[in-house]
């Protein structure tokens, strides 16, 4: 249900942006996964990272990687973004 819904989210959002447009989102997300796994997996949060890429919006996925960057842990700061975004990154076995 959950996956069906996501699909739907995102034929929306081709009919409206364009298929260009989301594609390009799509590249931007991959590219902020590659980035976590990198560089920040500690073999326990690949799964959470998909999880982020997936859920949250291109800007809160840039700004948690300045931020972890700048020290702070990933994790913590895209569960932040995630609480803001009223999304929830938990999976669900």
């Amino acid at each position: 249900f959950v996956t069906h819904r996501r699909v739907m989210a995102n034929q929306q959002l081709i009919t409206e942006i364009g298929l260009d447009a989301f594609l390009e989102q799509q590249s931007r997300r991959l590219a902020f996964l590659k980035t976590a796994l990198e560089r920040y997996n500690n073999c326990k949060s690949k799964g959470f990272y998909c999880l982020a890429a997936a859920l949250l919006s291109i800007n809160s996925l840039n700004q948690a990687l300045s931020q972890a960057a700048n020290g702070e842990n990933l994790r913590n700061v895209l569960t932040g973004f995630a609480e803001s975004e009223r999304q929830e990154l938990k999976l669900r076995k």
